[in-house]
């Protein structure tokens, strides 16, 4: 019985891992995560904002290649130094897609990546707060009210939505533009999450 044969099934799985359309996917779990439950709800809308913030960022690093397979790719990368905002310059003018630097979606994505910069380099703030109020009897409840550094005036639902939707937009209009380009490579819709795929074989093993 000792060189009885064990059946084995030999399994082999792959995924290809679209990282933005993680990041994207959860930037919107978090947004609605916050918006259902106040409670500490500033601090979700800045894990959301900052989500999206990275989702844009890692859009550049998915499409650069793509267009610039040489050149993003290479040991020296040309193209690693260059700001988030110059990379979608570089990408739409490759792509023939005009940017409106007045429009709703490319000030957002500039206000976006401002404050990707201030989360990521965060530095001491001093927020001051002056004015003239009437005496009242409530004025240590008026004076307890905790001032807020000027990020959290961006994490609420409103300003977050209109990102997903400014933003998420102007992605979408260079994610078409891409896929009418001759590729091997399925794309899918903007925000795919990629492709998997898997098998199994029976094999004996001693």
């Amino acid at each position: 019985m000792a060189d009885e044969k064990i059946k084995m099934v030999d399994v082999r799985q792959e995924l290809v891992v679209n990282t933005y359309a993680d990041l994207w996917h959860g930037a919107k779990i978090l947004k609605g995560k916050a918006a259902r439950n106040k409670e500490g709800s500033t601090f979700v809308f800045m894990a959301s904002l900052c989500m999206f913030a990275f989702a844009a960022e890692a859009y550049t690093n998915f499409v650069g290649p793509r267009l610039f397979p040489v050149e993003w790719l290479r040991e020296k990368k040309p193209y690693e130094g260059y700001s988030i905002l110059r990379k979608y310059r570089l990408i739409c003018d490759n792509l023939g897609i005009l940017i409106i630097e007045s429009s709703t979606s490319w000030k957002l994505l500039e206000e976006l990546v401002q404050f990707r910069n201030t989360m990521a380099h965060g530095k001491q703030e001093k927020v001051v707060k002056q004015e003239l109020v009437p005496l009242r009897a409530e004025m240590t409840d008026y004076l307890s009210d905790r001032l807020r550094p000027n990020t959290h005036q961006y994490c609420n639902a409103a300003y977050i939505g209109q990102v997903q939707l400014e933003v998420g937009g102007f992605l979408e209009t260079i994610h078409e533009a891409l896929r009418k380009l001759d590729s091997d490579e399925y794309l899918g819709k903007f925000g795919s999450f990629g492709m998997g795929q898997g098998s199994a074989s029976l094999v004996e093993y001693q």
